[in-house]
């Protein structure tokens, strides 16, 4: 048998130094003078050989197109007529199908338009035909002389628990806490968005 070199295996030493942390791990430790064996280079070998199939399995697996599903639909709805919405109405809804358990990314964004002295509620939500007033919701209030037309954004974030279909929604309505003195019509012009997202890659 040869006799350990120190310099020779400074190299193996370190690849398995890195993977002494992970799953594939050397047995035992090393000094000057040791004899170098075929079953301590199995054990480099092993261990190193261990973490490289671990890294290209998480490699495998980073998030991607495949690892994202996106559904959307487009919202086109001039002079629409909120006055008997106070609880909000559907003006738009997505169905995504999950894969499994993780997140789902509800966004509804556009422009708004609100008669003078309205206040348009609007909201993306699980929930059909039902707005949330406050941090569930967003709005756009008539204060000007003339129709008001503003851009408004608002996104929710959903568990979800296994595979299968979700529908979200896109919700309008007039403000029942408020004194909604305009004719109640509302133009929206939007797209609502779902993201699927797993819990992990």
């Amino acid at each position: 048998m040869k006799k350990f070199n120190s310099k020779s295996f400074l190299f193996a030493l370190c690849l398995g130094a890195n993977s002494a942390s992970m799953a594939g791990t050397i047995a035992g430790s090393f000094s000057d003078g040791d004899v170098l064996t075929a079953a301590k280079m199995n054990e480099v070998s092993s261990a190193v050989n261990d973490n490289d199939s671990r890294i290209s399995s998480l490699e495998s697996k980073l998030p991607g197109v495949d690892w994202v599903t996106i559904n959307s639909q487009s919202i086109t709805l001039p002079s629409l007529d909120l006055g008997g919405f106070l609880a909000g109405v559907d003006v738009g809804s997505v169905t995504l199908t999950a894969p499994g358990s993780g997140y789902v990314i509800v966004q509804f964004t556009g422009q708004a338009c609100a008669d003078v002295g309205d206040w348009v509620v609007l909201a993306a939500s699980d929930v059909s035909s039902t707005l949330v007033i406050g941090s569930g919701s967003v709005y756009i209030y008539g204060d000007g002389q003339t129709i008001v037309c503003k851009p408004f954004s608002h996104t929710q974030v959903y568990p979800v628990a296994s595979a299968g279909d979700y529908t979200f929604y896109a919700v309008a309505g007039l403000d029942a806490n408020q004194t909604n003195a305009g004719s109640g019509a509302a133009d929206i012009y939007a797209t609502l968005t779902a993201q699927y997202v797993p819990n992990r890659y």
